[in-house]
């Protein structure tokens, strides 16, 4: 640790600016370097990500799931003490016969994290975990599933971690349902932009699985997806902008200070 910070210290006292991923990370940065921050989010590739009409639930649907159940979906891996979906569970088990229309699927999660908090709620019967797929496959999952699950480590050190699977989402259109730090980016981001629910608590989580059942029931089997303002300015074309900007900007004054023939500072 003490040679990463030696080697960070090194290269952002001699920059002119610094780029970081969250508002809290840029706040921390300007407070120890006394230094222009930008804050450049990850964003999501909009070729990747084109603007459709929303799909039918599933192209090839498993037997087991029903075009009632909504279907919530985590895709990626788990890290232990720091992904926890038992919160999840444990809502799930507050629904009582309501449960048997919910299927949460985990794809390229390790099973040893996923099953175990389900069943210690007595939900494994709710819960399937499925191998990783490429990525493409995995957005086509990810459009056709009701909620898209984001957990995140419910700790004051995760404030400024912003997933890119979090743009992910967004780029999908789909309800987010969010677990961890209430207080972090991912949340205030989901609030503010009106994308989903964002809660630790059981008994919470589970009064807004009632809402989206009710809301997939009056929408004739498909959960509404959010409307393309909900990803307005996350887009990596518009991250992009305003790195190029950031650049222009702390170049600028460097480089009208320096002789024709010195290097622009960067």
């Amino acid at each position: 640790m003490a040679l990463l910070d030696r080697m960070e210290r090194r290269v952002a006292g001699s920059a002119s600016g610094i780029v970081t991923v969250s508002e809290p990370w840029s706040a921390f940065y300007r407070a120890k370097y006394g230094k222009p921050v930008a804050t450049i989010y990850n964003g999501y590739d909009p070729q990747d990500f084109p603007l459709q009409p929303d799909p039918p639930p599933s192209l090839e649907a498993p037997t087991e799931l029903q075009a009632t159940d909504l279907t919530i979906t985590y895709a990626g891996v788990l890290y232990s003490g720091r992904r926890d979906p038992s919160a999840l569970f444990e809502a799930l088990a507050l629904l009582g016969p309501e449960r048997q229309r919910i299927r949460i699927e985990f794809y390229g999660s390790d099973p040893g994290l996923v099953m175990p908090p389900a069943e210690r709620a007595g939900v494994s019967d709710r819960v399937t975990v499925r191998p990783a797929v490429p990525y493409k496959q995995s957005l086509d999952i990810q459009r056709r599933s009701d909620v898209l699950l984001l957990l995140q480590w419910n700790n004051p050190r995760e404030q400024g971690n912003v997933p890119a699977k979090l743009f992910e989402y967004f780029g999908v259109l789909r309800p987010i349902l969010g677990i961890g730090l209430e207080d972090g980016v991912p949340a205030r981001l989901i609030r503010e932009r009106q994308a989903g629910f964002f809660s630790n608590d059981p008994e919470a989580i589970a009064a807004q699985l009632r809402r989206w059942l009710a809301a997939k029931d009056a929408g004739g089997g498909r959960l509404p997806g959010l409307p393309p303002i909900a990803r307005e300015g996350l887009s990596r074309d518009i991250q992009f902008e305003r790195l190029l900007d950031f650049c222009v900007k702390v170049i600028e004054p460097v480089a009208s200070r320096c002789p024709s023939n010195c290097g622009a500072q960067t």
